[in-house]
């Protein structure tokens, strides 16, 4: 927002390495947001604009047009409203130097705010694994929580080649579902355990909370049914224990969500049916 948005420019600007790019993809804005980030660039190098005419409005075809204009030969994700430490850009080369180039980098360590950063909170979700499989079945678990967001991970371009990279169908989980999809397909990977230097703000606003509450109901039967076809892709063995996993994920889950009375009988009961039968 027009609020944030310089904030997080500056963020870009003041980086330790010179070695980036950064492009700003417009989500139809309509606050003084755009004429901020034209007058921001019109000063400083490295950035490149990109307004949307006739994509669909929303994050997902915003980070997947941003994609499409990169060049460089890895990529990381950040948000409108959030902040960079300066040496987040050369903590990230760094590491994917030293680690021989893998196809992807997560950085499982952020910080967290409201609206004040020197009072924000660090987030510690650091655990280490053998395969990108065995980090998909802790998740369908619930014995842990991925152990890294959308903007921790420093992803190959190459891997984005072939298809979009955030399913544009969805309203939340489009983090969760894009992750576990390229996991699937079993790159090259590391976890690293970093000094946080990503800041991500997060929302209080109780109105904003309850719709997105809502939305993730939606899209959790959407995540379920979307990583079933997914699974067809990976060996029999490593199959059959995701599959069992995602039931007793999905059970819970939609025990859950209809415990909590914050849904549309009829939907729920459509999508229920659905699960089921896919399943």
């Amino acid at each position: 927002s027009e609020n944030t948005i310089l904030e997080t420019l500056g963020s870009v600007v003041n980086q330790t390495s010179s070695k980036w790019e950064c492009v700003i993809v417009d989500d139809y804005s309509e606050d003084k947001t755009i004429e901020l980030v034209k007058e921001f660039i019109s000063k400083n190098s490295g950035f490149k604009l990109v307004q949307k005419s006739y994509e669909v409005k929303g994050a997902n075809s915003s980070r997947n047009l941003g994609v499409q204009f990169s060049k460089n030969h890895y990529i990381s994700f950040i948000d409108s409203d959030d902040v960079l430490d300066e040496n987040f850009v050369f903590n990230r080369l760094k590491e994917v130097d030293n680690l021989n180039q893998p196809e992807v980098v997560f950085f499982s360590n952020y910080s967290r705010f409201k609206d004040d950063i020197s009072k924000s909170i660090s987030i510690t979700n650091y655990k280490d694994y053998d395969t990108t499989i065995s980090i998909v079945n802790d998740y369908l678990l619930m014995q842990e929580p991925l152990p890294f967001i959308i903007r921790s991970g420093v992803w190959k371009r190459d891997m984005f080649k072939d298809e979009p990279v955030f399913n544009e169908n969805y309203k939340r989980l489009q983090d969760v579902e894009m992750i576990i999809r390229f996991l699937l397909k079993e790159p090259s990977f590391k976890i690293i355990s970093n000094n946080p230097d990503y800041y991500y703000r997060y929302e209080v606003d109780s109105n904003i909370i309850k719709k997105k509450r809502f939305l993730y109901i939606k899209s959790s039967v959407m995540l379920y049914k979307d990583l079933i076809v997914n699974f067809n892709t990976i060996e029999s063995f490593k199959r059959r224990e995701l599959l069992k996993n995602l039931k007793r994920f999905a059970n819970k889950s939609l025990k859950t969500i209809y415990l909590s009375k914050q849904f549309d009988y009829v939907f729920f009961k459509k999508t229920l049916e659905e699960f089921k039968q896919s399943n």
